[in-house]
């Protein structure tokens, strides 16, 4: 489990985790709140299945490498880098939110590459999974809140993104 960051960042790139999160904001914004509800879903069963996908991954990683210690994962430099919530982090996830709700805005299909890159999504939910599956629910714990601070940033930047386009084009017909 040593030099992963290769792995993560590829996993990021094809991760749809964006969409779904989009999809609640836009929902809520345009008053489609079928759409929110299916954004909600979406997003709930793409992140369980990526933390299931994480448990499978650690113990098949285990079975190939039997001298990898779960109790080592806490200490782990990058489990502690995608853990850690600073302002810093908040700030690129919500700037993150803003340009990928202003490319989705913009019709452009391949939206999540960079944004995906700077959120912690895909990593929060996979420590998320394996701290469940190594019996650690304090690491568990804090990879889910980091997933939580992204994606609630993604969805009010987002949210905040289509309430203003609603604003400007309601304005825009009333002339």
């Amino acid at each position: 489990m040593q030099d992963i960051l290769h792995i993560v960042i590829g996993a990021m790139l094809i991760a749809p985790g964006f969409e779904p999160l989009v999809r609640i904001s836009f929902g809520l914004a345009s008053g489609l709140h079928d759409s929110a509800r299916r954004g909600v879903l979406s997003a709930v069963l793409a992140y369980l299945v990526l933390a299931l996908g994480a448990v499978v991954g650690m113990f098949v990683a285990i079975w190939l490498d039997p001298t990898i210690a779960l109790a080592d994962l806490p200490s782990r430099d990058w489990v502690k880098f995608w853990i850690d919530i600073k302002l810093g982090s908040v700030a690129i996830a919500l700037f993150a939110g803003l340009a990928g709700a202003l490319v989705v805005n913009s019709h452009q299909t391949v939206f999540a590459t960079g944004v995906m890159i700077a959120l912690a999504l895909v990593p929060g939910m996979a420590i998320f999974g394996m701290g469940l599956g190594a019996g650690m629910p304090s690491l568990a714990l804090l990879g889910l809140e980091r997933w939580a601070v992204d994606a609630s940033s993604v969805i009010v930047a987002s949210g905040l993104v289509f309430a203003v386009k609603r604003m400007v084009l309601r304005r825009a017909a009333q002339r």
